[in-house]
């Protein structure tokens, strides 16, 4: 899926967003998450990456279609699993700018 970037997430079919057959595919792995913002709760976006030899390299940030009680069993999950260091390769990455 993909919507334009002006384009608000609307529970509805719209001209905004367009459904593209995916040819090549990519696993990505989570490597970290942003702090919610606003009422949103757990968290804000999952920051994901893929793996290019043993590297993880920052591929973009995942924060749309989680219900609140996703985004609380996730955040609790990764909390967990909270590290002090950035897992990705390269540039510092941080609330998923690189």
């Amino acid at each position: 899926m993909a919507k334009k970037r002006d384009g608000k997430y609307i529970h509805s079919r719209s001209k905004k967003w367009l459904k593209f057959k995916c040819g090549h595919r990519q696993e990505f792995v989570i490597g970290g998450y942003t702090d919610p913002q606003g009422e949103r709760i757990g968290f804000g976006a999952l920051l994901i990456g893929y793996y290019d030899g043993y590297d993880l390299v920052y591929a973009g940030k995942v924060g749309t279609g989680y219900d609140d009680e996703t985004l609380d069993r996730i955040s609790k999950q990764l909390k967990d699993l909270e590290k002090d260091k950035s897992p990705f390769k390269g540039k510092r990455c941080s609330l998923g700018e690189t």
